[in-house]
Formats: structure tokens, sequence, C-alpha cells
């Protein structure tokens, strides 16, 4: 099931991930990375960078939506997931 998902979270973040698992109740997602718009761009960065995250748990009661990503924005997400390790990336 794992395809590459924009999700807009209640508080505002947004991310790019592979929803791995869809429960009543909850997603599962993995790779995930945040989206943080500027000015002039979009930028990259891990999600939660100082935590270990293979996997996360999200309720459904806090996703504002879940939608496909662009075909440009999603090969960037592989691009990103693709290195060793996601890099801030403005």
């Amino acid at each position: 099931m794992s395809k590459t998902r924009l999700i807009r979270l209640t508080s505002g973040e947004e991310i790019l991930c592979n929803k791995t698992n869809e429960s009543g109740l909850t997603i599962t997602v993995a790779e995930i990375i945040a989206l943080v718009p500027t000015k002039e761009r979009l930028g990259f960065m891990p999600y939660m960078p100082y935590c270990e995250i293979d996997q996360l748990v999200i309720k459904k009661e806090h996703i504002m939506f879940d939608l496909t990503p662009t075909k440009e924005l999603a090969a960037e997400h592989v691009r990103i997931i693709g290195a060793d390790k996601p890099q801030i990336v403005v």
C-alpha cells in the first residue's frame, strides 16, 4: 500500500510521506519529509530530525487533508529519501 502522499496536519505542518497502512482511526506513514515553504521556493527537511522515526502512526482526527502530490513533488520525495539521510534542502 506504500504510496507517496501529501498530508497536512491540524498543527499546520505539511509532510510528504509513504502511507504504509490505514485502519479505522489511524494511518501509518514512513519516509517522512517536512515541507518548509519560504517566500521564493519550497524547502524540505527531515520530520522531527531529533528523533529516530521509521514509522509514525497518526490519528485521522489530526489530519486536515491527505492528497496525492504532483508528479514533480513525488519525484523529489523519492530523490530525497533515496539519499543516505535526508538533509535540509532549500
